[in-house]
């Protein structure tokens, strides 16, 4: 079986290795990763010229394209879905964490995922661990604390019901309109389920699966640093506000007031009334 991970990457040397050599132990066969790098930004032959040049990288030149994800994927899978069984559509921020089988040929290869073409796996979300800057750690070490929010738990749980896609390869008719579960046209009739085998529909993009097979773990803020330099990079499918990506940090973390501090000195938004808010 080959399996192939596509995804789109921006200011993402920091991470791009820890990424790649993650999904490379649990067997994928090759990335296709978009350099979506601007003009005197990053390279990422800078630091994973090795796994280009032995092929297991696919690197695609997307550079100084604007909300490009969804022309990324569509370009992925129109140009690779003959060569591949599977493709599994990540961010460079998620990692698919398996509970009931030791790599991911296996995990596709289960019998309940048979009579299906899509499998759609659910979020795991992890928050800062209280932490305030890059310690140079993995992500993996790094976080390892579901997030949690008794002022925004609404928010949290509805953020934790996104899926990611695996689709198969050699289908007809897939239109990506959104990073998340595909649309079909052509009168196409396909079937998507689970990570736990329950049939699922294949344009719904939340799910209340367990996680109990398989989940994502997804570390979407990572420090507020961090997060400072990825919303001012911004976001790969279209424009946001910053006061929409500050909801999401708070969403996720606690808020302090040195978190607070560094957002309104950065990014010049005031969040200081959520000190008085309980949250746990």
């Amino acid at each position: 079986m080959k399996v192939l991970v596509c995804c789109i990457g921006r200011l993402e040397n920091r991470y791009i290795r820890e990424f790649i050599e993650y999904y490379k132990d649990i067997g994928v066969t090759n990335i296709c990763l978009y350099d979506n790098n601007f003009d005197g930004e990053e390279d990422f032959n800078d630091v994973i010229a090795d796994y280009i040049n032995e092929g297991f990288v696919i690197l695609k030149n997307f550079r100084n394209k604007k909300y490009a994800q969804f022309s990324a994927y569509q370009d992925c899978y129109k140009t690779l879905y003959l060569e591949y069984d599977w493709t599994i559509f990540i961010d460079i921020d998620e990692y698919i964490v398996l509970s009931q089988h030791s790599n991911i040929v296996e995990f596709l290869s289960d019998e309940r995922y048979k009579d299906y073409q899509a499998i759609h796996i659910r979020w795991k979300m992890f928050d800062d661990n209280d932490m305030i800057e890059d310690n140079g750690e993995k992500c993996m070490t790094r976080f390892t604390r579901e997030a949690r929010s008794s002022i925004f738990a609404d928010n949290l749980h509805k953020q934790s019901t996104h899926v990611k896609t695996c689709l198969r390869g050699n289908l007809e008719g897939i239109n990506i309109i959104n990073p998340h579960a595909f649309h079909i046209s052509g009168g196409q009739k396909y079937r998507a389920c689970t990570a736990d085998g329950d049939e699922h529909g294949f344009t719904e993009f939340f799910s209340e699966q367990s996680y109990d097979v398989a989940c994502i773990h997804h570390f979407c803020t990572k420090t507020i640093t961090e997060y400072i330099t990825k919303i001012k990079r911004g976001s790969a499918d279209k424009c946001r506000p910053y006061k929409e990506y500050i909801d999401v940090f708070f969403n996720i973390n606690a808020p302090t007031p040195e978190k607070i501090e560094i957002i309104k000195r950065e990014v010049g938004i005031d969040m200081s009334h959520l000190l008085n808010t309980q949250h746990e």
